[in-house]
């Protein structure tokens, strides 16, 4: 499925090489000879917590996230080589809702270009192709090139490879290891890489039970999917060798798994992603404004912005993580040119440093320029999205959409209003009242509104320019009048 219309593809030049052909061509006959992701199962955990059927378990697919970083740890590329493919299909704002999945011939051209990519990094490190089976398979020896298949194998498709599926991937070797063993060493990781087997999670009924049957995970399918739940990656092979020891099986073990798991960079790393797609932070890197009007964004401000966020994700996660902190924590990270751009004084060194901040002015991410800057239009602050936002993503109370028979129609403004007045405008228009008041909220002080009101945390919240940077001072002009 994945890999046939990438040997079809006649686009490159390298196609025309037959010994290249050669060895794509035995690369998919060989991998359709591999079993394909089937079967299931479910776990049947005796918690009061737990149903006693939970019902089918998803086949997932690796995110682009999960992929780079998985990816990187097994060959030594960069996380980055998981910006080949295609962007991850979203539901509800996240990458890994696995019914929102599909896979198209686009998929498949570049799951073939990022495993190339990924095995030359590999085979092109005498180390790394070493630490696999402890000795170098560039060599030719039939024992060492058998062992590096099943080292590698059980890392990539994480778990043991079975006799008939060594078999295959000896034979692979064997037909593309010319003219050097390097090369058929490089077919067997590309074609790893990109087999159903290390791009989806399958987890297999044992023998002799078929679905709808309910069956427990063995060690394999809890470390596959406790790594993933918890640092957006693959086991490693502490993980993988705790599985095969049967240490997954009872709570002990798997609980200390999971708190070595969680003390790690890795998770620090899945919860900075993760908050960011909840906080909808994805653009922040490559933001622009409008220069006309926000004469101190430069060209290194979005860039800045997206690394004090997640400077300050990281930290929170290490706080330990809590709501209040996200919201209400008075520090952030600012280099010298992002402490000019919020009046903050010059930090003592270069790079990033935690700052303590005015409570009373700013704290949490509701306060920081790349929150705002997303929440904003290029040339002027928004309400509607930020109330959008806390509705949605905090008070899960997404506004509902506009009646069919409304007429768009927003009254007009006078250009010379700031933000807060032009807005008010909004709520008092009887054809724009009822949603906006809703999306922004009443115009009071204290605590969040009642009912379905959101708003003194968004109207107060223009104190901050479209740009992200919260100023104190009613200002002149146009120009400067967005809050």
């Amino acid at each position: 499925m994945f890999v046939f219309p990438t040997f079809m593809r006649h686009d490159r030049a390298r196609h025309d090489d037959g010994v290249e052909m050669k060895k794509r061509w035995h690369v998919l006959a060989l991998l359709l000879a591999l079993p394909a992701c089937g079967g299931g199962g479910t776990n049947t955990n005796t918690s009061p917590l737990c149903a006693d059927d939970p019902g089918p378990t998803s086949l997932r697919r690796m995110t682009r996230f999960e992929y780079g970083r998985t990816v990187a740890d097994l060959t030594g590329a960069a996380p980055s080589v998981a910006d080949l493919l295609p962007p991850d299909e979203e539901s509800l704002g996240f990458d890994d809702i696995a019914a929102a999945y599909s896979v198209s011939t686009l998929h498949a051209a570049r799951y073939l270009d990022a495993a190339e990519r990924a095995a030359e990094a590999l085979t092109s490190n005498a180390g790394r192709r070493t630490a696999i089976a402890g000795c170098d398979p560039v060599g030719g020896d039939a024992a060492c090139v058998s062992d590096f298949i099943a080292g590698f194998a059980r890392r990539a498709w994480r778990r043991p490879l079975g006799d008939d599926e060594r078999q295959v991937m000896l034979t692979l070797y064997t037909e593309t290891a010319e003219p050097a063993p390097l090369d058929g060493v490089s077919a067997v990781v590309a074609a790893m890489l990109q087999s159903p087997q290390f791009l989806y999670r399958p987890e297999l009924a044992p023998s002799g039970q078929t679905p709808p049957t309910p069956v427990a995970l063995d060690g394999y399918a809890l470390a596959t999917r406790l790594a993933f739940l918890l640092t957006g990656a693959g086991p490693d092979n502490a993980l993988l060798a705790a599985a095969e020891g049967g240490r997954l099986d009872a709570e002990p073990g798997l609980l200390a798994e999971a708190d070595r798991l969680l003390s790690g960079e890795r998770a620090t790393d899945l919860f900075v992603h993760f908050a960011s797609e909840w906080w909808e932070l994805g653009p922040v890197a490559t933001l622009e404004k409008d220069r006309n009007l926000y004469r101190v964004w430069a060209d290194d401000t979005a860039p800045a912005l997206a690394e004090e966020t997640r400077l300050f994700l990281a930290d929170a996660w290490h706080g330990p993580p809590t709501l209040a902190a996200l919201l209400t924590a008075p520090v952030t990270f600012v280099d010298a040119s992002l402490a000019a751009f919020y009046g903050l004084p010059a930090p003592n060194r270069a790079d990033f440093q935690r700052v303590a901040l005015d409570p009373m002015k700013a704290a949490g991410l509701l306060t920081q320029g790349g929150f705002l800057a997303t929440h904003a239009k290029a040339d002027q602050t928004s309400p509607v999205l930020r109330g959008k936002f806390v509705r949605a993503q905090l008070l899960c109370r997404p506004p509902q959409p506009p009646p069919p028979d409304v007429v768009v129609r927003p009254p007009t403004i006078d250009p010379r209003l700031s933000t807060r007045e032009r807005f008010a405008q909004h709520v008092e228009d009887p054809l724009c009242a009822t949603c906006h008041a809703r999306a922004a909220g009443r115009q009071r002080r204290g605590a969040l509104v009642r009912g379905d009101a959101v708003v003194p945390l968004c109207v107060r919240a223009q104190r901050s320019l479209a740009r992200g940077r919260v100023h104190h001072r009613r200002a002149r002009g146009h120009a400067r009048r967005q809050g």
